[in-house]
């Protein structure tokens, strides 16, 4: 069976049952790579652990510029060029069609 096979029935679950799905096929991935613990995780997850983490990720942003602003952070404008030691020129040409040829093989 095929992932395209597979889609047509996963967009019809409901949020609860696609969650479902994920929690046994991680738990799948899990026992074949051998990673331990992954069924206690899931299972003790408690959503009221990340009650307002997104509010307070956005207000540490929200400082962060607020004294980028006023002059107390050095804020550096860009990062061209920060990466170019890593750079493997001979595989530049190669990088056009890189993502068909990575899903092709699988």
């Amino acid at each position: 069976m095929t992932i395209h096979e597979v889609l047509p029935s996963v967009a019809s679950l409901s949020h609860a049952e696609k969650c479902q799905l994920v929690l046994v096929l991680l738990r799948q991935l899990a026992e074949e790579e051998g990673i331990e613990n992954l069924s206690a995780t899931a299972n003790d997850f408690d959503p009221r652990h990340y009650f307002g983490i997104a509010q307070h990720t956005r207000q540490a942003v929200d400082d962060y510029l607020a004294s980028a602003r006023e002059g107390s952070v050095a804020l550096k404008m860009s990062l061209r060029g920060c990466l170019k030691q890593y750079a493997k020129l001979e595989l530049i040409d190669q990088e056009q069609d890189a993502w068909q040829a990575a899903v092709s093989d699988k």
